[in-house]
């Protein structure tokens, strides 16, 4: 998808950069829109880790923790102010990008009815049957196998590992 690849783009453009200041980031937070808003929040002083209730809304506590400490022994350098809004502003196209990707996604999502009513229909049908039989030949197996192994003694069957092999 085209809106994927732009945001690829802003993110690696944004990794290449910010490798200077902070070398580390990109295998402490490996989702690329965590990333980039990570690194917005960072900006040049890697201190706004510490307290940070924004970073909280997108990485987790153990994350925060980590990268908390590793800012505190990177070995990068502060980037001048030119280079560091160049970093923001891909951050900021990127994380707008995305929110017109969602809006994309809930306006389809909200007119799928409308635009196919009878595929919308069909395809809840097939996935609700799909569940049904699932659950169906996971309750017939668990019948089935312990029928099973009271009659073998536990000792299994050929038979048994067909049923196992199916299911995978």
């Amino acid at each position: 998808m085209s809106i994927d690849n732009d945001i690829n783009v802003c993110h690696k453009f944004v990794r290449d950069k910010y490798a200077k200041r902070f070398p580390e980031l990109e295998s402490l937070v490996p989702n690329a829109l965590d990333y980039l808003m990570t690194v917005k929040e960072l900006g040049n002083n890697l201190d706004n880790v510490k307290n940070n209730e924004n970073l909280q809304q997108f990485l987790t506590q153990a994350t925060i923790m980590v990268v908390r400490v590793t800012a505190s022994t990177t070995q990068g350098t502060n980037l001048s102010e030119d280079e560091l809004n160049y970093i923001l502003d891909a951050c900021n196209v990127a994380i707008e990008i995305n929110q017109c990707k969602l809006k994309i996604y809930q306006f389809v999502e909200s007119r799928m009815s409308f635009i196919a009513p009878n595929i919308t229909g069909k395809l809840t049908f097939i996935f609700i049957i799909f569940l049904c039989f699932q659950s169906c030949i996971v309750f017939v197996y668990s019948h089935y196998r312990s029928f099973y192994c009271r009659q073998a003694n536990g000792s299994g069957g050929w038979t048994d590992k067909l049923i196992e092999n199916a299911l995978m």
